[in-house]
């Protein structure tokens, strides 16, 4: 069988790939290593398909592959609810400012009116 080495040491291995199981991580400081096998088993990669070395994480042919598009969708996924939750912010302020504007023109042409109907005539 064909392995595949991922080059990177387990902390990077930690850094690039967390966001596919971020509850799988204990909270404080943790060994590298630990929390490689922490990510590979919540993503329920069978055990065949991966080993750890001392500072290599070795796969399968493929599914080193399989964890970059997972990674990727994931990426995707956050991208476009953060920049939705911009759009709505952005719209909800402009629509704001354009109900302030629009109260703002009513109270002046209220106030023109009383000034015209209540003013002295000559």
């Amino acid at each position: 069988s064909v392995w595949q080495t991922y080059t990177a040491n387990s902390d990077t291995f930690k850094q690039r790939y967390s966001i596919l199981a971020p509850n799988a991580i204990p909270q404080g400081f943790v060994d590298g290593k630990v929390v490689t096998e922490k990510i590979l088993t919540a993503l329920q990669l069978e055990a065949n398909e991966f080993r750890l070395g001392i500072t290599k994480v070795f796969f399968r042919a493929g599914v080193l592959g399989q964890l970059e598009d997972m990674r990727d969708e994931r990426l995707s996924k956050i991208i476009s609810l953060f920049q939705a939750w911009i759009r709505g912010y952005s719209n909800r302020k402009n629509y704001k400012k354009l109900q302030d504007q629009r109260v703002g023109l009513s109270i002046k042409y209220l106030r023109m009116f009383l000034w015209m109907t209540l003013r002295p005539t000559l």
